[in-house]
């Protein structure tokens, strides 16, 4: 839908008919391709002037009535907040302690599923070291070094304890995603360092097309592009 189809659907009182009258046959009125001469330019500088003219036109209609909107909107969100705050502040202080809670119980349990898996491991690598002894003895010195090289390098066996969280109806636990910390930079591997675009932007702001052999030559493109301002 085309800006001017736009204006066409919205319910309009007289004043604001007349306004979508005025800025229909502005916006649709034939653009120049491109501008080659002074002439052209002259041209496309009047026309931009007649769009701000009717911008402070749309203005006047709507800007009083926009404000006193505004004006019980804010009174009413800030109530509201007023409100909603006080719940959020309460049911994070709580939600914290939960959270707290849980973290405990998860640490408990991988505590227990370390102690279960080391005693797993112990039982299975004093089995392989039994076989190995039987073997050794039997004169399957090749066999007995197989095992024991098994018994050495086996992985350890996968033992998962129930989680003790509590389950509730009406709601659920939900792990949120990880965070991190950066607490030694200089250990910091360089592919995961990254540009300071707001430093640089700032530089360019300030030093313009002098930036670019601060920042490096060749690195970046710096242009400045121009704006046309109505007066008035």
């Amino acid at each position: 839908m085309t800006p001017t189809e736009q204006i066409l659907t919205i319910e309009l009182n007289p004043k604001e008919q007349a306004m979508a009258r005025e800025v229909t046959a502005l916006v649709n009125a034939p653009l120049i391709p491109s501008i080659q001469t002074a002439e052209q330019d002259a041209e496309a500088f009047a026309f931009l002037s007649r769009l701000k003219a009717q911008e402070k036109a749309v203005h006047a209609l709507w800007d009083d009535d926009i404000e006193m909107a505004n004006k019980l909107h804010r009174s009413l969100t800030g109530k509201r907040k007023k409100f909603l705050d006080a719940i959020t502040n309460a049911f994070r202080l709580v939600d914290g302690k939960r959270s707290e809670y849980l973290e405990r119980l998860e640490r408990e349990k991988q505590e227990k599923e370390r102690v279960e898996r080391e005693k797993a491991q112990a039982i299975q690598q004093a089995e392989l070291l039994a076989e190995a002894a039987t073997l050794e003895k039997t004169g399957d010195t090749l066999g007995a070094e197989c095992v024991l090289a098994e018994a050495m390098n086996a992985p350890a066996p996968v033992v998962v304890v129930a989680s003790s969280a509590p389950v509730y109806d009406g709601g659920y636990n939900r792990a949120l995603p990880w965070q991190v910390e950066v607490i030694d930079p200089s250990k910091v591997k360089k592919e995961y360092w990254c540009l300071d675009v707001d430093s640089i932007g700032a530089l360019v702001r300030k030093k313009g097309k002098l930036a670019e052999n601060i920042i490096g030559a060749g690195s970046v493109r710096i242009w400045q592009g121009r704006k046309t301002i109505i007066k008035g």
